[in-house]
């Protein structure tokens, strides 16, 4: 196998693991929320727990705009 295909297929490995990582990550903090009104609590809860939103809100200050997008997606798509 070429050194080319080696990086590849690591690399591959890599970012599945980092996937299924982030789903357990997800499924085992889900249970810390109250339950979700819609799509825009689930993004919350993701961008938490990968440190998403921190990173954002250092960057770009407290008011970023989160929390009104949590909102319209919730909105957009609720759950009933």
């Amino acid at each position: 196998m070429s050194n080319f295909l080696r990086r590849a297929v690591t690399v591959r490995n890599v970012a599945i693991l980092a996937g299924v990582t982030v789903v357990a990550m997800y499924m085992e903090a889900r249970s810390a929320y109250e339950a979700p009104k819609g799509f825009g609590d689930e993004v919350a809860i993701l961008t938490n727990i990968t440190g998403i939103d921190s990173l954002v809100k250092e960057t770009v200050g407290e008011d970023c705009g989160c929390e009104q997008r949590q909102e319209m997606f919730n909105n957009y798509m609720p759950y009933e």
